[in-house]
């Protein structure tokens, strides 16, 4: 191990940290927990850690690439990478810290099969995310936001899903394996998570895949009583409209329900509806409403949990942490 005069510093095959004047040949990011400088140069580094803890700055440079295998809790830290970052594990991005955790990606974000990101602050950045993910409805991984926010050049969404409150802002593309589901991204228990939202696209929104609305009444109003996406663009339907009936549901006949507002109208429709019956799509003006036509016959959304487990296990580990 060669001892150098510099702090921060960019090694060729491995990381380097702020803390004692050392270089690391590990590829594995280190220390853990992280409160000074990780600079990951090429060809890059991974964390295969479970519990792997960033207070300080991990940068990820443009001819590099970190890979996430384990699971990855920003606290209050920044995580930017100007290279490539593949997730292959669980990535948050938690609350309640100071400064704000922040991930920034200014290169290419892939949030690859079975992995989940959860963001309840910022991710910024001049980048691409694509996400392919795995569980079309409802989402087994993916993209979840608790009253975050994400800034991208371009947002595709293969697989998996894209769920939760929140606002994106860019171009939003849903392919034929990919899930959108405004919804509460946050709880206790299941049933709580699959709760009424308001999810906002700053961009254009295409989908070929699923967008899953969740219906308990209308008194409540968007984000509350039923699901609503909010579109500042254009929008280009196709896929499927997922209906889904929370638990304690009060639905009468002739209750519509804004489920899709748009600021730049939309073209083409929804190929297909699935999940609760007694429902019409109405396409009025820029807007899609939801139309009860007669008593809705409702599909569990818990009989589909399984789908979802995969998503909750660095939720379950991020809760046991703050039982400590």
């Amino acid at each position: 191990m060669k001892h150098v005069s510099k702090l921060v510093f960019i090694l060729l095959g491995g990381v380097a940290f702020v803390s004692t004047p050392f270089l690391v040949y590990a590829q594995q990011i280190s220390p853990n927990p992280n409160s000074g400088t990780i600079t990951v140069g090429t060809p890059g580094g991974y964390n295969d850690d479970n519990d792997y803890n960033n207070y300080g700055s991990i940068n990820v440079t443009d001819t590099s690439t970190l890979t996430n295998n384990g699971s990855l809790y920003n606290n209050g830290g920044t995580l930017t990478n100007n290279g490539t970052l593949n997730n292959n594990g669980f990535i948050m991005n938690v609350l309640n810290f100071t400064p704000t955790s922040t991930l920034t990606n200014n290169g290419t974000l892939n949030n690859n099969y079975g992995s989940t990101i959860m963001n309840f602050t910022t991710i910024n950045g001049t980048g691409t995310y694509t996400q392919s993910g795995s569980g079309a409805w409802p989402f087994g991984s993916g993209l979840r936001f608790v009253n975050g926010s994400m800034t991208q050049a371009s947002i595709q969404i293969n697989g998996g899903a894209v769920g939760g409150s929140g606002t994106i802002t860019g171009p939003v593309t849903i392919g034929s394996g990919g899930t959108v589901w405004p919804s509460n991204a946050y709880g206790e228990d299941y049933n709580s998570i699959w709760a009424p939202g308001t999810l906002t696209i700053n961009g254009t929104y295409k989908t070929t895949g699923v967008l899953a609305i969740s219906i308990l009444n209308l008194a409540g109003g968007a984000g509350t009583g039923f699901s609503q996406l909010q579109v500042n663009g254009t929008a280009v339907l196709g896929g499927t409209l997922q209906i889904n009936l929370f638990h304690g549901y009060d639905v009468k006949v002739g209750d519509l329900f804004d489920i899709l507002e748009t600021t730049g109208g939309y073209t083409g429709v929804f190929g297909q509806i699935a999940g609760a019956s007694g429902f019409t799509p109405e396409y009025i003006g820029d807007d899609v409403y939801l139309l009860a036509t007669s008593s809705p016959n409702p599909v569990p959304i818990p009989g589909a949990m399984l789908l979802f487990a995969p998503g909750l296990v660095g939720l379950a580990a991020f809760r046991r942490k703050l039982r400590k």
